[in-house]
């Protein structure tokens, strides 16, 4: 691993602590939790949250869950999966490999795997797959948007090696302070020997590994949406780190014929509107943001 992931992973981790001091699991909630999806019993399971009482199938959430792809758990998202649980949606929160230990694609097979497992499992935990929703924060977002690519566009799924579940309906997505262009990035400090991102670079180059350049048409996937993309809540904040890279993703999207709404919160000075802002349940801004997505998804369950 390199000295830039390990310090991300470091400084993620004690944010994530300090995020959530004090959050207690929600009672409300019915939580199944380390069911286990792959073969790794840390990286390949997953927690499913529903609202006690239920007992009819409910429209659920897929979360992708961000981390510069070197950081990250189900357990970093908890509470966040609970209070969107709790808006009247199962929650499907799991885990994935990381980088450096394993690189792309590692991390959309097993996001697939998911899904497999929500197809043989629906039943047992409520889940309606007719109306699926895809969400996911920076790193996260970038795997939501390529991964609802490749299930929109079989001519991009071709480029893959792994097989899509045929009876999902994956009838949104929610892109949130996502980072969509990691190939240009990386081929901007190939080509100009700098980078303003350079640390961030060095995280890429620990997921897509020496040979990163192989992967260039895989990672040209703005050019594969197409209309047949779900409807997109597109979502920034005034401190978001990915704050620019919102704007051109939104035009993207609008270009190709995608339903898009776009959302930046806040406003100069508030500084509570940082980078995935959203998943800190200690806010009461991040709630209301969550509940404005979910009526989003609400609008499109079919």
């Amino acid at each position: 691993m390199s000295l830039a992931s390990l310090s991300f992973r470091i400084a993620a981790t004690i944010h994530d602590t300090k995020r959530d001091w004090g959050l207690k699991a929600d009672p409300t909630i019915r939580a199944h939790s380390d069911i286990q999806y792959g073969k790794s019993k840390k990286y390949n399971s997953l927690d499913v949250y529903y609202p006690k009482g239920t007992n009819e199938k409910l429209p659920v959430i897929v979360n992708f869950h961000g981390g510069g792809y070197v950081h990250g758990l189900k357990k970093n998202y908890l509470h966040y999966g609970m209070f969107l649980a709790k808006q009247g949606f199962v929650f499907v929160n799991p885990s994935y490999h990381l980088a450096p230990k394993k690189k792309y694609p590692t991390p959309l097979e097993e996001l697939n795997q998911v899904m497999h497992w929500m197809v043989a499992n629906h039943e047992q935990y409520y889940i309606d797959t007719s109306n699926v929703f895809i969400i996911g924060d920076s790193a996260g977002a970038q795997l939501a948007f390529q991964y609802s690519t490749m299930y929109t566009n079989p001519e991009y799924s071709k480029l893959f090696d792994f097989a899509l579940s045929q009876t999902l309906d994956i009838q949104g997505s929610a892109l949130n302070c996502g980072m969509y262009e990691i190939y240009k990035k990386m081929a901007s400090l190939d080509e100009e020997g700098k980078n303003a991102d350079l640390e961030l670079v060095i995280l890429l180059k620990d997921y897509l590994g020496k040979n990163w350049q192989q992967y260039e048409e895989q990672f040209t996937i703005k050019d594969f949406v197409t209309d047949k993309f779900p409807p997109t809540y597109l979502m920034t904040a005034q401190y978001d780190l990915l704050r620019d890279e919102a704007l051109p993703m939104y035009e993207a999207l609008i270009k190709r014929g995608v339903k898009v709404t776009y959302k930046k919160f806040g406003d100069p000075g508030e500084e509570q509107y940082g980078h995935i802002f959203q998943c800190n349940m200690n806010l009461e801004e991040a709630k209301e943001a969550n509940k404005e997505q979910c009526h989003f998804f609400k609008s499109l369950v079919k």
